[in-house]
């Protein structure tokens, strides 16, 4: 949900989390302001993936209440933005996150990187060392 600059700069960014919830604000990236975005913890939602408003009624229940640090305001935003972006986030649990020289890396290739440079190149070395760092 666009929110306007809301007085950030561009790729700065306002967090709050706690169990199970997480809401930040981040400058400026979409059409020059801020983007709103809410994570929640849930099981698996049924609700029509084409209706609007039906999305913005699982986002606001499951913040209904929350009136700590930006959420009423967030929430307003909710109500009034016409382009919504709603979807699920996954996790799918695998024995290893490579195979031969191919390796599943996702937003932390940097750590991949980082990974094979210290081993000078050696895929090996670099795919167990990336999996010890950032499974959980």
């Amino acid at each position: 949900m666009a929110l306007g600059r809301n007085g950030l700069a561009r790729r700065q960014a306002d967090l709050v989390a706690d169990v199970g919830r997480f809401r930040r604000i981040h400058g400026g990236s979409y059409k020059n302001k801020a983007l709103g975005v809410f994570l929640l913890r849930s099981g698996l939602l049924d609700y029509d993936h084409r209706d609007l408003d039906a999305q913005k009624k699982l986002l606001l229940d499951a913040f209904a209440g929350h009136t700590e640090w930006k959420i009423p305001q967030l929430l307003d935003a909710v109500r009034a933005d016409p382009e919504l972006y709603f979807d699920s986030v996954s996790q799918i649990h695998m024995p290893t996150w490579h195979r031969g020289r191919i390796a599943l890396v996702g937003d932390a290739a940097h750590f991949l990187a980082e990974e094979l440079e210290d081993a000078g190149g050696d895929h090996t070395v670099a795919f167990e060392r990336y999996e010890q760092r950032q499974r959980p």
